[in-house]
């Protein structure tokens, strides 16, 4: 990240069973110090990948399909953050900028024009980051105060320097 305003945030893939890497795709998004810039969750069932990305001063939430992946499907229509899957993967929450969770109904087989309503879940005041809903959606773990993103540290030849105590 040169001084510039923008960076290309990739998503890779790595098999342990295959030993392989593939790059899932890239995304322009705002670089903010301290935020989480691109944070994924999978589905429950595997199939889906949800991320936010704040793009022109606004982060929003999207979702892909995964492993195959397909072109995003933006879920928060004025904004969002801390997207989180329900138990079951039809529903996803965020924060709006409001700080507001809301929830969208995806179904079993999401697409841009099957999506469901924003609604009103959760009013805002109970912290920024939301990080897990109950089962049955009544009830969400919030973060109070400020996140400080690390970086990712990626280890190479672990297994052979742990045995040979390098």
């Amino acid at each position: 990240y040169p001084g510039g305003d923008v960076l290309e945030s990739e998503v890779w893939q790595y098999s342990f069973k295959d030993k392989q890497a593939r790059r899932l795709f890239a995304a322009g998004a705002e670089r903010h110090d301290g935020d989480c810039v691109s944070c994924l969750n999978i589905s429950p069932d595997g199939r889906w990948l949800l991320y936010w990305i704040p793009v022109n001063g606004v982060a929003d939430v999207y979702i892909r399909r995964y492993p195959e992946i397909g072109p995003p499907i933006k879920i928060s229509p004025q904004g969002g953050y801390f997207g989180v899957w329900s138990a079951d993967g039809k529903t996803v929450y965020y924060v709006a900028p409001s700080g507001n969770v809301m929830a969208v109904d995806v179904g079993e087989h999401p697409s841009q024009d099957s999506l469901g309503a924003p609604r009103l879940v959760a009013p805002a005041g109970a912290g920024s980051g939301l990080y897990a809903v109950t089962k049955d959606g009544g009830q969400f773990l919030r973060r109070q105060g400020n996140l400080v993103s690390q970086p990712l540290r990626l280890i190479m030849n672990w297994q052979k320097r742990a045995s040979d105590g390098s």
